[in-house]
């Protein structure tokens, strides 16, 4: 029977019916003043009768689009706009840290008593 029941569109109906819960949960669950089209009342009924068509409906008119991120996104490689990370210099290769260094063993330096 199972066999059956996959095969003569129980998926479907089963598919349909995870689809449509999800779709009134989610209709349920938004904030009224970011559903679009509608009433966010008259949603949630589109979506209870209309079961599988009104999600679609729910889905294409009236849930709120996501949030427009502030931070631009870049696709590609673009040289001039992205920068090296800096990387550790090692005490041995900064020659800024030799410099001051060699100046300080000068200054240190004790004097030769013969």
């Amino acid at each position: 029977m199972l066999a059956r029941m996959i095969t003569g569109g129980g998926l479907f109906l089963f598919f349909g019916t995870l689809f449509w819960v999800w779709a009134a949960v989610d209709a349920l669950m938004t904030d009224p003043h970011r559903v679009r089209s509608l009433q966010k009342t008259l949603w949630v009924l589109i979506v209870l009768i209309l079961w599988a068509f009104g999600a679609a409906l729910w889905i294409i008119f009236g849930r709120p689009r996501r949030a427009v991120s502030t931070v631009p996104r870049t696709s590609g490689f673009r040289p001039s706009q992205q920068r090296a990370p800096r990387r550790t210099v090692a005490p041995d290769d900064d020659l800024d840290f030799l410099s001051r260094l060699g100046d300080e063993l000068k200054r240190n330096k004790p004097d030769d008593a013969d």
